[in-house]
């Protein structure tokens, strides 16, 4: 090989190599790992957390009742409220209070959830009218679970989600208890 071509190719090799490195800075901060997300896209992610079993959501299942539950029935209550989580469903509508402007969004979602609190209290009625069927509150408290899984009752609600833009990404305001307790069937 000639010696004068030598160093041209390793010219145009380190050319190269750096053009790549460049490219893949370029594209890596125009995506910003996936957070430059719009409005729409945000609000979407945030809901299939609950249906997708987001870790961030899963570690927030705790019993919102007064019974004291073992370790089992929580994780039996964590695994029926997960099988409630797979089943919300969702729409994000547009209406006349949907706004995207350059700074704020407000998007407003339909969801559909199964109503948890509502087989808690149909349980805890019937429990509480029935106190000799139990032997236990431990018997109480599986008669519980036992509705809770099986109840398939929905209720509907409109939550509002408010983001707001910090530089050029946008950022999902909190949501009310209210609201969250509407996504959990806790309402």
């Amino acid at each position: 090989m000639n010696l004068k071509k030598k160093p041209k190719i390793l010219f145009a090799l380190i050319v190269i190599i750096i053009l790549m490195i460049v490219l893949i800075v370029f594209l890596l901060n125009n995506k910003h790992f996936g957070e430059n997300k719009n409005p729409r896209e945000l609000v979407k992610e945030y809901m299939e957390k609950y249906k997708k079993l987001d870790e961030s959501i899963v570690k927030e299942i705790k019993y919102p009742f007064d019974d004291e539950l073992s370790n089992i029935q929580k994780e039996r209550y964590e695994g029926i409220v997960k099988f409630k989580y797979e089943q919300i469903n969702y729409n994000i509508i547009d209406n006349e209070d949907t706004t995207i402007s350059e700074h704020d969004a407000v998007l407003n979602v339909q969801i559909s959830t199964i109503d948890i609190s509502a087989a808690y209290e149909k349980a805890s009625t019937y429990v509480e009218n029935h106190k000799e069927e139990f032997k236990t509150v431990s018997d109480e408290i599986e008669y519980k679970l036992d509705v809770i899984s099986k109840y398939n009752l929905r209720e509907e609600y409109q939550i509002t989600f408010n983001l707001y833009k910090q530089g050029d990404k946008w950022i999902l305001s909190d949501l009310s208890k209210a609201d969250l307790k509407k996504i959990q069937g806790l309402y």
